[in-house]
């Protein structure tokens, strides 16, 4: 093979360079044209393997030296190549836990609330809204709370909201003597 960079000779091409047929008889090692790329695939413009201490995004066609904002490490550090995977829809950030082989998003954009790992559009039933994650009312068996712990809206089913002050509520499977039930309210 001919190394177009050098002009010299050589049996194999070397890391950095793919191996092409210059007009129909001549094997000529040509540069990957993609920057810190270890490997090109099919031609010298895609890379398919970054140099030691790169990461390959895909859809990009980019070697770089960290996975940005929105992207993950999807390959163990010793595996190859080393890729940089697209976060889920409404992640900000996220992390690969290879032992457990699950990904959990660390922050959401904007329009979504982080909750258990995942990104989603609303909390769940006892859970309420605050700085863009979903946290658990301090409640017991409050199905919706407003944007505190300590004030629940309303209850599970088969359970009654007691208003014990205005700050103060609670959810009881009955309500207290001298109370009756009003609309699932003592």
């Amino acid at each position: 093979y001919l190394i177009e960079s050098t002009l010299k000779c050589s049996a194999a091409c070397p890391e950095g360079t793919k191996a092409t047929l210059l007009s129909g008889t001549t094997n000529v090692c040509s540069n990957c044209l993609v920057p810190n790329c270890l490997n090109c695939s099919q031609d010298v413009k895609k890379c398919s393997g970054c140099l030691k201490n790169f990461f390959l995004i895909e859809e990009e066609n980019t070697c770089v030296e960290t996975c940005g904002s929105g992207y993950y490490v999807s390959s163990a550090s010793s595996s190859f190549p080393k890729l940089c995977k697209k976060c889920p829809a409404g992640c900000g950030s996220c992390q690969m836990n290879f032992l457990a082989s699950s990904l959990s998003c660390l922050t959401c954009t904007v329009t979504s609330l982080l909750f258990s790992g995942s990104c989603i559009a609303q909390c769940p039933a006892g859970y309420f809204a605050s700085s863009g994650k979903c946290l658990m009312c301090s409640i017991s068996n409050c199905e919706t709370c407003l944007d505190n712990t300590s004030t629940c809206q309303k209850c599970k089913t088969g359970f009654f909201l007691f208003l014990e002050s205005p700050t103060k509520h609670s959810c009881l499977g009955a309500c207290p003597s001298n109370y009756r039930i009003n609309s699932n309210i003592c």
